[in-house]
């Protein structure tokens, strides 16, 4: 799972994984779809249409692009043991999706009844979990997901408690989710990982020139939440905590040469 805020790389490593979007061509030995949900758009990677899976709103039909996910990753399971099957999948993102789902819940589940939307949205993310389980697809799941600051304790004008999240949630920031999935997304990934744009500075023709640059970070230590269920022999393997212009293969690469 890739969090940050807008053009901080994310959707560009998880394509990584199965489309190189510098020499514009497949990778290898790999077969990948990135699922587009909602509004997500991202037309600057040069992926070829037949990688690209869309789940747009209807606004006559607010649910129907929950539907047709859980529809579109039924089949992928029928898929598993057929010839060429998809070995990347790239959820693109899981914000925009819980952001979409309780916008057209509160349209189209009569009586308005909160808790019965928040339990309907916990139900359908754990669906959607379930049926993207990558040992049963025998494939990598990667996801996006914006970020947002996490809810500190703090009181009103009236000296009132406001809302705030659990006292674990001990970091600033963190995937920006709503919910039972807000606490629990984490869970279901390997790595979550903080995505931010920054810049280096390089010298050309005799002046400073700035060359953009996207960090991938990889480990504790920041204002940012991460997870990596690896984190335990990272130094071993010779890995840096930050990572910049990462691609995907690169990653596997390190990591596979390492352990062997």
């Amino acid at each position: 799972m890739f969090y940050g805020g807008p053009g901080s790389g994310k959707t560009s490593l998880v394509v990584s994984s199965w489309w190189d979007y510098i020499a514009e061509q497949p990778i290898e030995g790999t077969k990948g779809r990135l699922l587009l949900i909602g509004g997500e758009r991202n037309r600057n990677l040069g992926l070829p249409d037949d990688m690209v899976v869309r789940f747009p709103i209807d606004p006559d039909k607010p649910m129907a692009f929950m539907d047709d996910l859980i529809r579109w990753l039924k089949r992928a399971h029928l898929q598993v043991n057929k010839p060429d099957p998809i070995t990347h999948i790239g959820f693109d993102g899981f914000s925009e999706m819980c952001y979409v789902f309780i916008w057209a819940a509160k349209r189209t589940m009569s009586g308005g009844d909160t808790w019965a939307i928040w339990d309907t949205w916990r139900e359908k993310f754990m669906e959607i979990i379930m049926l993207a389980d990558p040992v049963d697809l025998n494939a990598h799941i990667l996801g996006t997901a914006r970020v947002q600051e996490v809810k500190k304790p703090k009181q009103d004008s009236k000296g009132n408690d406001m809302p705030s999240d659990p006292d674990w949630m001990d970091f600033d920031y963190g995937p920006a989710m709503q919910g039972w999935a807000k606490l629990n997304l984490g869970h279901y990934f390997d790595f979550v990982v903080f995505m931010e744009q920054g810049y280096s500075e390089k010298v050309k023709g005799g002046k400073k020139t700035k060359i953009p640059q996207w960090d991938s970070n990889w480990l504790p230590g920041g204002d940012f939440w991460t997870k990596n269920q690896l984190a335990h022999k990272w130094d071993k393997l010779g890995l840096g905590g930050v990572m910049t212009n990462l691609m995907w293969p690169d990653l596997m690469t390190k990591l596979e040469r390492k352990e062997d």
